[in-house]
């Protein structure tokens, strides 16, 4: 029997993959895809703080480190 993580991650890859762009199409919900994204957020956040978080301390989780140069540029590109 699979792990209760690695079901819930195969079930959300068949979902979120496959079930999800086939039934925007097939119902014609591209009108809707931002509050399907958003709903899509919502949930995989639900299931990342149930089941994956961890104890971190908030400066932990913004530290940047090496990737700040490559951030700047990023956003300097996305800006301008």
């Amino acid at each position: 029997m699979l792990e209760k993580k690695k079901l819930i991650k195969l079930i959300e890859i068949f979902v979120l993959g496959f079930l999800f762009p086939i039934s925007v199409v097939y119902f014609k919900l591209s009108s809707y895809i931002l509050v399907l994204l958003w709903m899509i957020l919502v949930y995989v956040s639900i299931i990342y703080f149930t089941l994956y978080y961890k104890k971190h301390s908030w400066k932990n989780i913004t530290i940047l480190g090496e990737n700040t140069k490559y951030l700047l540029i990023i956003l300097v590109r996305w800006i301008f």
